[in-house]
């Protein structure tokens, strides 16, 4: 799946050209900020889950899933109306983006955040497969996920429509297929995972007691992880000496690119981050390293270059000189 993901990423990239492929991964950047609301809650229905399924108590456990689906759906509306209302405005007033692009940005903005309540009703379904231990759906689903992502890289290359509309279109439609998924499985296995309209006030008001310590981890995981993407995303065409950002994306880089994410479409000297791809470099340091020309050391868990001493190696990679 790793092999996958990289060359989906990369045909992605390609496809939907720099501009774009900036523009999607600031919007979810947007969108993934409301998830400090939902961050702590989370962890709190399945810590329920879990502890009444120990319990044995069959008729509290269809309480705690019905009423726990319920407060996501009621956390799902909160959130559309919050980004409808904020996360519009913020993009087409605050976000420095190319006129000719506007249109598309909005359509993937609402791709997303109906993406995100996708998955933000899921939770419940997700952690009562994790409280029953049943790991292997997760490991068929995923293998569904990214079989369905694959075909998404195959309709962007084929079809000619706006390729960042389609982008978004597509990945909420997997996010639906996933989430069927999930409820059918979830359904057909667990006696508990039949929803009822169910809203237990004394259950939720236990839940936010839980989760308040949790709501300071997400609001700091989000800063963490979002909050930078959106402020720190650098898209150049031709730059030197430093980028360092979350998300580093251009066509040439004459110096170092230093952030969780460097794709550079033309040359790149050096890489530092969680993942880098370049069409040529010649050093990259990370958990993923790709290049189709390396013309000197790759350092990381997977190493991907077509001119190294072998195509993948683990943990060090060099260019072939025999």
């Amino acid at each position: 799946m790793m092999a996958v993901s990289l060359y989906t990423s990369r045909v992605v990239l390609n496809t939907l050209g720099v501009e774009d492929f900036g523009i999607y991964n600031v919007i979810g950047g947007v969108v993934a900020m409301f998830s400090v609301i939902s961050g702590g809650l989370s962890a709190a229905i399945s810590r329920y889950i879990t502890f009444e399924l120990g319990q044995g108590n069959t008729a509290k456990l269809k309480s705690v899933f019905s009423s726990s689906v319920t407060i996501q759906i009621g956390l799902a509306l909160l959130i559309f109306v919050l980004a409808e209302i904020g996360g519009v405005w913020f993009l087409n007033e605050k976000m420095n983006l190319p006129e000719s692009r506007i249109g598309a940005a909005n359509w993937v903005l609402q791709c997303s955040i109906l993406t995100f309540m996708v998955n933000l009703i899921s939770v419940p379904y997700n952690a009562a497969i994790i409280a029953h231990e049943r790991m292997q759906a997760f490991a068929y689903i995923s293998i569904i996920e990214v079989v369905l992502k694959l075909l998404i890289v195959y309709i962007l290359v084929i079809f000619s429509f706006d390729k960042l509309k389609l982008y978004g279109i597509l990945l909420l439609a997997v996010a639906c297929v996933i989430r069927i998924a999930y409820g059918i499985y979830c359904k057909r296995n667990f006696k508990e995972c039949t929803y009822h309209f169910t809203f237990n006030k004394a259950l939720l008001k236990e839940m936010m007691g839980f989760a308040g310590w949790n709501f300071i981890g997400a609001f700091a995981g989000v800063l963490r992880d979002q909050g930078v993407n959106i402020g720190l995303v650098n898209l150049t065409n031709q730059a030197q000496g430093l980028n360092a950002g979350l998300v580093n994306v251009g066509n040439s880089m004459q110096g170092l690119n230093f952030g969780m994410v460097n794709i550079a479409q033309g040359n790149a000297l050096a890489n530092v981050g969680f993942v880098n791809y370049a069409e040529r470099t010649t050093f990259q340091l990370g958990f993923i390293n790709a290049t189709k020309h390396l013309d000197g050391l790759q350092i990381g868990l997977a190493n991907y270059a077509e001119n190294g001493v072998f195509p993948i190696l683990p943990l060090i990679n060099f260019k072939k000189s025999f």
